[in-house]
């Protein structure tokens, strides 16, 4: 539950803005761009949106062959047109009479057709718009998606509107994401000529992230296919449980609502900046995604009042231009005009940051991303964080507009050695001009360079310039500087290292990957994928050595141990929805299996992010595999796979992996189990308890043991959920506590490192709160730093440049592998072209005596880089 001062602060904002937005006066008419999913029509009218969605289902309108029956459909047609709240359907699902598969027959083809035909001659004159099916490229589509049959799909939806009413138009594509493959295929199949629109439904776990390249990619598409068609995203959203925060299941909590107004804020501000039609938020109540709370009353979100907010100042915008290179340093700026009415906004998506916009203090009104008073700028050098500051205005100052005519793509670049690449610029004055304007391109970068370095634009004639990385460049994060007369503009550049190999799988993604190292000189990489069953061995080159099946995912990265005494560690992985561990030999033959004692608890879920431990115990030279579960019990396994202990040590959840460590001085091991009630426990090799501490909320991330600063004894380390890091000493006593500011969980967590080389190591941590901390023995903050979207991982360090340094590397679900130095500031990035779920292995590749990276993508790559570019085993 939020505080009292959290809930008297929420209760502020809510009246501010309502109060705001009384004042702004004139009511404006309902919006034709912004839509809402499931919105009930006066609902949809206040929120100013005049599009609402839901579904005419086939089985519902046609429960017998023949027989149709639209029930209150006509009515709820009625009543949202008569508040000016127009509907788009979506026909969809299976036939009542084969409800397990979508149509792949001529004669459910014909039925369908009908079903369309029946239903836009019902509405014709009322309803125009029409989806054709929702999401046919995952589950929606049975037994699994098919490209072809969509697009006959398509061509019978298409027939049979048109007969009904010339007027109509079909929605076509609809798939769940901006899926390129399958809409592709779908175009191979004819479906694009029977698109009068192109439907998406893009839900991101960031606004801006793949945004804008995604929507270059698809009009590239389509340009091979045939002519450019309306887009339009039918769904977009994202569920507040989801925000990295201990309270986000509260949907009247501040935190998560402040971010998921600004979420929606940010995202509906960039799909009308990228020139999409229409976007639908999803939806009006639909628990964490929803605008709306329903129970125990119905009561609007904070995120009601951004997007209506929103609505009131970008509705009727003719234009919107960047006022800075879009995404370069995390910063985002658009300028928006139509007559009479400017609007200006801006934000960092990596935490709070400073931006210049020419003329910004000119500006007669600033407000806050729900209307609030802000006061305007005494300065054109503003502070922007993740929440918009939105600058409104009858006419915008000229600094404003110049700074404005400049356009620049793509704002973000990144560079292996030796490559180049086309930036494309183009001068768009507001009013006419003649001659031309002399834009300066400039680097100070090292072994980056731009060719030419100046260039004569004309108004609205595109051109370009080439941004160059030597052959020789080390890997590197700076700006080129653009000017064109007073005005000055930044776009990033990343020299990355050498791309050694991509390897593309059958899986969605891998984990963390594993070295498996059985002498000098014979190195493997080891993937399990988070999706299936299946362990990869990959070669030093990424060619796949062996593979291994098992039949459910194996959820975690596998461990490489020598568990029993054949030659050669083994491969121990475990399959958490089947209470399953098993032993693979460094072959990738199966050793053996285990079933854990005992049934999940009922609702667990079959995903976990769990693993098994190896440890010697006993000090006796033999390993031990040490595993935990749901059902809060410990178990012990030979490496052999034969039960040791099974002992029950909390009521709770125990599905996190163990750590093992010598606590107590003598020859045996304790173990350190963290519980979701918020109990870390100390056990002996026997399962006794040693010790127990209270961390206050879920223990969601392995605990930690090491050495901390340039102490004597280990301590623990244990991450929770309540977004706390613990420290507690080797008997139990608690030494501190620090508040990181998201939750710990997900695969983040605590790692030791020794970043400043004095003998002692700091202590890192990632949050899911897109985070990375570095904290002092003590536990202060020393720095923290901020990607552009959730961790799903911890980081690791090593010295990947062989300078003597070390650097830290983390993946993050921006597409970015970031790397970042002891002090906390970035060296460089690289763009992935997907989100990662697991953390990089850091392993000689090429014998060069120099770390390589290893990082796996989610979408089923795993790509390695290199300081140098050669592999040589």
């Amino acid at each position: 539950m939020p505080t009292s001062t959290q809930s008297a602060r929420l209760l502020s904002i809510l009246v501010g803005l309502v109060l705001s937005n009384l004042a702004l006066g004139e009511k404006t008419p309902l919006s034709e761009h912004f839509g809402l999913v499931h919105g009930d029509p006066k609902f949809t009218a206040e929120l100013g949106s005049a599009w609402t969605r839901f579904d005419f289902t086939w089985a519902g309108i046609e429960r017998e062959r023949g027989v149709f029956d639209f029930r209150d459909l006509p009515e709820r047609v009625e009543e949202s047109l008569a508040l000016g709240v127009n509907i788009l359907p979506i026909l969809d699902y299976e036939p009542a009479w084969d409800p397990e598969r979508s149509p792949a027959d001529e004669q459910t083809f014909a039925d369908w057709e009908r079903y369309v035909e029946t239903t836009v001659a019902r509405f014709k004159g009322k309803l125009r718009y029409w989806q054709a099916w929702n999401e046919p490229n995952i589950t929606f589509w049975k037994p699994k998606p098919n490209p072809r049959d969509y697009a006959e799909l398509l061509r019978r939806t298409w027939l049979g509107a048109k007969r009904a009413d010339p007027d109509a138009r079909v929605l076509g594509i609809n798939t769940s994401d901006i899926d390129l493959e399958f809409t592709e295929e779908v175009f191979r199949y004819g479906g694009l000529q029977y698109c009068d629109i192109l439907a998406f439904q893009p839900y991101r776990i960031a606004p801006e992230v793949g945004h804008f390249e995604e929507i270059e990619a698809l009009r590239a598409l389509v340009d091979r296919f045939g002519e450019q068609r309306p887009i339009w995203f039918t769904e977009v959203g994202w569920d507040s449980k989801n925000f990295p925060f201990h309270d986000a299941d509260n949907l009247s909590a501040e935190r998560p609502s402040r971010r998921h107004a600004a979420f929606l804020s940010r995202y509906m501000t960039l799909i009308r900046a990228a020139g999409i039609d229409k976007a639908f938020w999803f939806s009006q109540a639909a628990d964490g995604y929803g605008l709306e709370v329903r129970r125990p009353e119905a009561k609007k979100r904070l995120s009601f009042h951004s997007y209506q907010y929103l609505i009131s100042l970008l509705e009727g915008m003719e234009e919107v231009r960047e006022l800075a290179p879009r995404g370069a340093g995390g910063l985002y700026a658009f300028l928006f005009r139509r007559v009479g009415s400017s609007v200006a906004v801006a934000w960092s998506a990596h935490g709070e940051q400073k931006l210049t916009l020419p003329g910004i203090s000119k500006v007669p009104h600033a407000r806050t991303l729900c209307g609030r008073h802000l006061p305007v700028p005494a300065a054109d050098e503003i502070t922007v964080g993740p929440e918009p500051v939105f600058f409104l205005m009858e006419h915008p100052p000229q600094e404003l507009l110049d700074a404005s005519s400049l356009q620049v793509s793509p704002s973000r670049v990144w560079l292996r050695p030796g490559e180049q690449k086309p930036v494309r610029v183009t001068h768009s004055p507001w009013v006419d001009e003649s001659g031309s304007q002399l834009l300066t391109v400039r680097s100070s970068q090292p072994g980056v360079s731009t060719l030419p370095r100046s260039l004569a634009l004309e108004p609205d004639a595109p051109q370009a310039f080439r941004i160059a990385a030597a052959r020789n460049s080390r890997p590197t994060r700076g700006m080129v500087d653009l000017k064109m007369g007073n005005r000055d503009w930044q776009i990033e550049v990343n020299v990355t290292p050498y791309l050694l190999w991509r390897f593309t799988g059958s899986s969605e993604g891998y984990l963390t990957p594993v070295a498996l190292e059985k002498g000098k000189g014979d190195l493997s990489i080891l993937l399990a994928a988070y999706d299936t069953g299946e362990i990869l061995c990959l070669r030093p080159d990424g060619s796949v050595r062996w593979s291994f099946k098992e039949s459910d995912p194996i959820n975690h990265a596998v461990v490489v141990a020598d568990v029993n005494e054949s030659p050669g560690p083994e491969i121990v992985a475990s399959m958490p929805g089947r209470q399953t561990v098993l032993a693979l030999s460094s072959e990738g033959v199966l050793q053996w299996r285990a079933r854990i004692e005992g049934e999940l608890p009922k609702g667990t879920a079959q995903w976990s992010w769990t693993r098994p431990t190896v440890a010697d115990l006993e000090g006796d030279g033999s390993r031990e595999i040490l595993y935990s579960d749901p059902n809060g019990v410990l178990t012990i396994l030979s490496g052999s796979g034969e039960t040791r202990l099974s002992r029950k040590v909390s009521e709770h959840r125990c599905d996190r992996p163990v750590a093992v460590a010598n606590l107590v001085g003598d020859k045996r091991k304790e173990i350190l189990v963290g519980d979701s009630a918020g109990v870390l426990r100390c056990l002996s090799s026997d399962g006794d308890v040693v010790w127990e501490a209270g961390v206050e909320a879920d223990l969601s991330s392995p605990p930690v043991v090491g050495v901390v600063g340039r102490e004597k004894t280990p301590s623990v380390l244990a991450a929770t959920h309540g977004e706390r890091v613990f420290r507690f000493s080797s008997d139990g006593r608690r030494l501190w506590s620090v508040d990181v500011g998201g939750t710990v969980d997900l695969g983040t967590g605590v790692v030791l490192a020794d970043l400043d080389k004095d003998g002692g190591n700091e202590i890192l941590v990632s949050t899911r709160n897109h985070e990375l901390l570095a904290l002092s023995a003590d536990g202060r903050i020393l720095w923290r730093l901020e990607t552009g979207a959730q961790l799903r991982s911890t980081p690791v360090v090593g010295d990947v440049d062989g300078d003597a340094d070390p650097e830290i590397l983390i993946g993050s679900a921006d597409w970015l592998l970031w790397c970042i130095d002891p002090g906390g500031w970035v060296r460089w990035t690289a763009n992935l072209g997907g989100r990662v779920d697991g953390s990089p292995l850091l392993v000689d590749l090429n014998e060069d005596r120099v770390l390589d990276i290893v990082v796996p993508v989610r979408g089923g790559d795993v790509v390695a880089y290199s300081i140098r570019s050669a592999v040589r085993r």
